[in-house]
């Protein structure tokens, strides 16, 4: 390469390495924050009823499923006594973070109202349990929303449901099983309640054990997970229902 061509060549360079760090920055610029979202209990809050008994509660519990369902809120409960509830949000910006919370029931109604919207900042995870329990929350989340695409975020492919049909050992595929979801949420979804009890690591293996409270019955899944090619997934899937009896 003569003088000549390193001068036309150069310029060039310089050229697609700007396009490079000009798209990489929008690209950052493009991926969601972290925020911590305070809310509060509002004027129309009666302090003489616990929270699952305030109006609109069912209507409120759907909407924040959906809310964790698509992704929005990450993590979220009550704070000490249960005045505020803390809510980690994922939008790209402050505003976004708010406007999340615009068509919650108990947003209109006044129920609760945002206190806190500050910028938060990961620089401390929880290694391989934390990888865990997400790949359990995309499990969680198939019978919240009822679509099973949540279900191969969470098993291996290969993986197999085992569990005693008519005192005989009976399996299931992953796809048999991800027939049995609608693609919609139960109509007493309101009232189901779910629980990772617990979550024991050693190596490359786990197991988990959770629990399903549902009106008329009470679940409870063992899940055995493996860590392949650096990410946790569900291979075996034992469970037993207890059908609860009749008020």
């Amino acid at each position: 390469m003569n003088a000549k061509q390193i001068v036309v060549v150069f310029p060039w360079l310089c050229f697609l390495a700007s396009v490079a760090i000009a798209q990489s920055r929008q690209q950052e610029a493009d991926q969601p924050l972290l925020f911590a979202v305070e809310r509060q209990r509002g004027a129309a809050w009666d302090a003489r009823l616990p929270m699952n008994q305030q109006a609109n509660w069912d209507e409120h519990v759907r909407f924040m499923n959906h809310l964790a369902a698509d992704g929005i809120v990450q993590h979220g409960g009550p704070l000490a006594e249960g005045e505020e509830i803390l809510l980690i949000v994922k939008a790209k910006d402050e505003a976004l973070a708010r406007a999340s919370f615009d068509d919650d029931p108990w947003s209109k109604a006044k129920l609760l109202t945002i206190k806190s919207v500050r910028r938060w900042t990961v620089l401390l995870q929880g290694g391989d349990e934390a990888a865990i329990r997400q790949t359990l929350q995309h499990y969680l989340q198939a019978h919240v929303t009822g679509n099973p695409e949540h279900l191969k975020k969470a098993f291996h492919p290969e993986a197999k449901l085992l569990f005693v049909r008519e005192g005989k050992l009976a399996q299931m595929t992953l796809d048999d099983y991800g027939k049995r979801f609608s693609g919609k949420p139960a109509e007493d979804e309101a009232q189901r309640r779910r629980k990772i009890e617990s979550i024991e690591i050693d190596g490359n293996a786990a197991m988990a054990r959770i629990t399903f409270d549902y009106p008329a019955t009470f679940t409870t899944d063992f899940m055995l997970l493996l860590k392949l090619d650096g990410e946790w997934r569900i291979v075996q899937k034992s469970f037993y229902v207890r059908i609860k009896p009749k008020p």
